[in-house]
């Protein structure tokens, strides 16, 4: 099966808010470790947000 085909097979699951808001939870940890790591100088000044509901 070639790479073209395998990629129509592919189906977009919707999640349940809970889980969409543990997704954004984990996404938003992950993007504020990266700039933590890689921004100079150190962001340690700076506490990670509260996310706000999206409802």
């Amino acid at each position: 099966m070639s790479a073209k085909n395998q990629a129509q097979n592919i189906q977009i699951v919707p999640l349940a808010p809970k889980e969409q808001e543990d997704f954004f939870n984990r996404c938003d940890k992950l993007y504020f470790s990266l700039l933590q790591k890689y921004t100079s100088p150190p962001l340690e000044q700076i506490s990670f947000p509260t996310q706000n509901k999206l409802n």
